[in-house]
């Protein structure tokens, strides 16, 4: 099982590459996959170059999965000259978490 899903999250970067993106732009994506349900693949990219790719449930503790991968490559991030930040099939709740992370803010739950 765990092979497909490391095949799948393969194939979701593999097509992301192929996406136009600006160049200027900090991107947080997390596309859904099917098998096994209420999953995703949540990514972080400059532009077309990705910072980071990880498999991760979609639910409270996913995010806090995701927001710990933005906390890992803040260093990163922040030596990326991005001019926006898009998020990308990301709830509000979500963006909040994951804005306040990127700042340095608390992720404590509310």
């Amino acid at each position: 099982m765990g092979e497909i899903i490391g095949l799948m999250a393969k194939i979701v970067e593999l097509v992301s590459t192929f996406e136009k993106k600006d160049a200027d732009t900090l991107y947080f994506s997390l596309v859904e996959m099917p098998n096994p349900r209420n999953t995703a693949v949540f990514s972080i990219d400059y532009g077309s170059v990705q910072i980071a790719s990880s498999h991760l449930s979609m639910d409270e503790a996913g995010i806090e999965k995701a927001c710990r991968i933005v906390e890992y490559h803040s260093e990163r991030i922040k030596r990326c000259s991005y001019k926006k930040v898009e998020f990308q099939n990301l709830s509000e709740w979500a963006k909040a978490k994951i804005e306040a992370t990127l700042s340095g803010q608390s992720r404590s739950t509310s």
